[in-house]
């Protein structure tokens, strides 16, 4: 898989798109650190339900970019396990 836009393509793409988190809930957790001394770490995230509506434009682009984000489990903490979405492409009926 390849992401075929450039940064341009790819930043207006992005601007079109409609956000809805409400579905997300933040999550806290403690975990412990064994190369650490067993130091105990909290970390942060979210957990849920979050929608993106693409605008009119192209959205290919951010639809290849998410795809490829699902695969390489590309969130924050990906050290921990974590990092890891799900995507479900939807599409309306005219």
């Amino acid at each position: 898989m390849r992401l075929d836009a450039d940064r341009k393509t790819l930043d207006r793409a992005i601007d079109q798109a409609s956000v809805d988190g409400r579905g997300l809930g933040q999550m806290e957790w403690k975990r412990t650190l064994s190369q650490k001394g067993g130091q105990s770490v909290t970390i942060k995230g979210h957990m849920g339900l979050l929608q993106v509506k693409p605008g009119q434009g192209d959205c290919e682009p951010l639809v290849q970019l998410l795809h490829i984000g699902s695969l390489l489990h590309g969130g924050e903490q990906v050290a921990f396990g974590l990092g890891r979405y799900d995507l479900i492409l939807m599409t309306s009926r005219s």
